[in-house]
């Protein structure tokens, strides 16, 4: 008599299950001084996100000097207008808020205002990476 071995292989693959995780933010520029300005970059808060975010920002003209106040730039294009902004360690579980929205302040140097789109992309888990969260793009 034979027996034979009869095994089950479990594979967990870290998947994006929606790309209804990017979430269209809106972009306005309150304050402009010569070369230089201040804006904001509102999304909505009415739900949790618990792993941190990504902000992918398109401008329509170079912008120098480009900071999130609330965020870490990690990269940027070589002709200064694609830039991609992660959260801080402080900041990176945002709870719900009670207005519903969540603005988070940034500025740089610029020839005129410029006009932008933004895509805030919630993390969906610990240990998903940037280049994964990208991937939704």
């Amino acid at each position: 008599m034979f027996e034979a071995a009869f095994y089950i292989v479990l594979c967990i693959l870290p998947l994006r299950f929606s790309e209804a995780e990017v979430i269209q933010a809106q972009f306005a520029v309150p304050d402009v001084w010569d070369g230089g300005f201040r804006g904001t970059i509102t999304f909505p808060a009415d739900r949790e996100f618990r792993y941190g975010w990504l902000l992918y920002i398109t401008f329509d003209i170079e912008v120098l000097n480009f900071e999130v106040h609330e965020g870490i730039v990690l990269g940027v294009h070589p002709l200064n207008k694609i830039f991609v902004a992660q959260h801080k360690a402080y900041n990176r579980h945002l709870y719900i808020d009670s207005t519903g929205r969540r603005s988070l302040g940034c500025q740089g140097a610029s020839v005129r205002p410029p006009a932008a789109e933004v895509l805030f992309i919630p993390m969906l888990s610990n240990e998903e990476s940037v280049e994964n969260a990208l991937d939704a793009l």
